[in-house]
């Protein structure tokens, strides 16, 4: 919830004259004098106030916020520091359910994913786009949003659906870019479909 700002404090002022004291020059210039410091002062204050909000901070006020909630800022710009701090705030709220991960996954990527529950205790969560984040930076979140003794495994894709290695079927001609090559032509062809890495 943002405070409250009052942009107008001389017109403010000047209408809870009373009315045998309106329009009378020295009593308005001094009232007038008074009250544009009295604004001065509550746009600094506002000011103050609003930067150490998280959506407006910048520089050194992100910075103080990062530190209060735990996450370090390794060189990242503003933009992205936000978000892990975000992420870190989420975090630090963290039960260990699974709402927890989902919560603190749709902060840092934001795009589609299966989440599988495997037995016993472990977690499958497979991303479906290539994240912008890094995959390290991604799991180091999840690891510490997840319950302790609960494995994680994250399945990454490194490469454009489109590019992706993928069996063929057979006179399936769609595609000539994905797939495997046949046994006159053996050519390669897609990409490297995933990526894993896994937390424990």
């Amino acid at each position: 919830m943002h405070p409250m700002r009052v942009p107008n404090h001389v017109e403010r002022g000047l209408s809870l004259l009373l009315s045998q004291y309106k329009g009378r020059p020295l009593l308005t210039a001094w009232t007038v004098s008074y009250l544009k410091q009295v604004q001065l002062l509550d746009d600094a204050t506002y000011a103050t106030i609003i930067s150490r909000f998280l959506e407006r901070a910048t520089n050194a006020q992100l910075d103080l916020i990062g530190k209060l909630v735990g996450e370090p800022r390794r060189d990242r710009d503003d933009a992205l520091y936000r978000v892990f701090i975000a992420a870190r705030i989420r975090v630090n709220r963290s039960t260990g359910l699974t709402r927890d991960i989902v919560d603190v996954l749709a902060i840092i990527y934001g795009g589609t994913y299966v989440l599988i529950d495997q037995a016993p205790a472990n977690l499958r969560l497979e991303l479906l786009e290539i994240p912008e984040l890094a995959t390290a930076d991604i799991l180091e979140m999840l690891r510490d949003a997840k319950a302790g003794g609960v494995g994680l495994t994250l399945v990454v894709p490194t490469t454009a659906p489109e590019t992706r290695f993928l069996f063929k079927s057979v006179g399936d001609t769609s595609n000539p870019a994905q797939g495997c090559g046949s046994s006159t032509d053996v050519t390669p062809t897609g990409g490297l479909a995933s990526d894993v890495a896994s937390a424990h």
